[in-house]
């Protein structure tokens, strides 16, 4: 089933994407409330395939370094995948492979910007 991400998680993928180096679970909490208070919002993005731990420092998910996964680059570049309701996991949508998603999410191939259309009243 295709998703659309939420608004918070988009948030904190794009701060990852945009950083380029592992980041720190304190980093990742952009917004301070009540559901970012414990770091459970971490494990849910590593259990849900989304961010990869880096260097694991024990019973502290703030100091724990984490990497976006190819999921996790797609995801926060368009803002959906492909969600496994039978194993909670996330995964690339049909036709899209780790190895088509670069590193700043964007699809290898894939034209930075649109071509305008042009035709009657579209413009010269």
């Amino acid at each position: 089933m295709l998703l659309v991400i939420g608004a918070a998680e988009w948030q904190q993928l794009r701060f990852a994407l945009r950083a380029g180096r592992p980041i720190y679970g304190s980093e990742l909490r952009l917004v301070p409330t009540r559901r970012t208070k414990d770091g459970a919002f971490l494990t849910d993005l590593v259990r849900r395939g989304l961010l990869d731990p880096v260097v694991r420092v024990a019973d502290d998910l703030w100091a724990t370094t984490y990497q976006l996964t190819a999921v996790g680059r797609y995801a926060a570049e368009y803002g959906e995948f492909e969600f496994d309701t039978a194993t909670d996991v996330c995964r690339l949508p049909a036709g899209v492979t780790a190895e088509k998603v670069g590193p700043t999410g964007r699809l290898v191939g894939a034209p930075k910007m649109l071509p305008v259309p042009k035709g009657p009243g579209k413009g010269v």
